[in-house]
């Protein structure tokens, strides 16, 4: 009987155990959404926002960069955002796709989202800098990748929440 019983708890801490062992695998899958899309105002620049999530939490955000020339010719670029400010004030990584979200939406809603300033670099350790939601002037969104700037426009359709 002795035996019997410390045979079922021994199989309830294998499967404990095996269970706390698939948690933490799950917990370490990466999950990448393309959330927003941006373009240039000419033959330039086409960003594509992706989020990275784990767990649940926001732990990234990268910007995929193509251009209308052939892909085998002019490859997409990734950068790697390092940097978000809101009205000059740093956010954690955590809050960088709903800020970016929010401020695309903001061109179709009234209320002023705030001043959105992101820098990113990518595996070269060349610099892209965003501004979104300018507070004057009429460049309101615009990308300066390696010092050439374009006017950028974000549809707010292609916002996924």
């Amino acid at each position: 009987m002795k035996i019997a019983r410390f045979g079922l708890i021994l199989n309830a801490g294998v499967l404990f155990l095996s269970g706390l062992s698939l948690l933490s695998f799950a917990e370490g899958i990466v999950d990448k959404k393309i959330f927003a899309k941006c373009f240039g105002d000419h033959h330039g620049s086409y960003l594509t926002f992706i989020s990275s999530t784990q767990g649940g939490v926001v732990t990234g955000v990268e910007v995929k960069v193509t251009t209308d020339a052939d892909e085998s010719e002019v490859p997409a670029v990734t950068y790697k955002v390092v940097e978000l400010l809101k009205d000059w004030q740093p956010l954690q990584p955590k809050a960088f796709s709903w800020v970016i979200r929010q401020a695309i939406k903001a061109e179709t809603h009234e209320p002023f989202l705030g001043f959105i300033k992101i820098r990113a670099t990518n595996a070269k350790g060349e610099r892209m800098d965003l501004n979104l939601k300018k507070p004057v002037g009429s460049l309101k969104n615009a990308v300066s990748i390696n010092g050439y700037i374009e006017e950028l426009t974000c549809p707010s359709e292609s916002i996924v929440d």
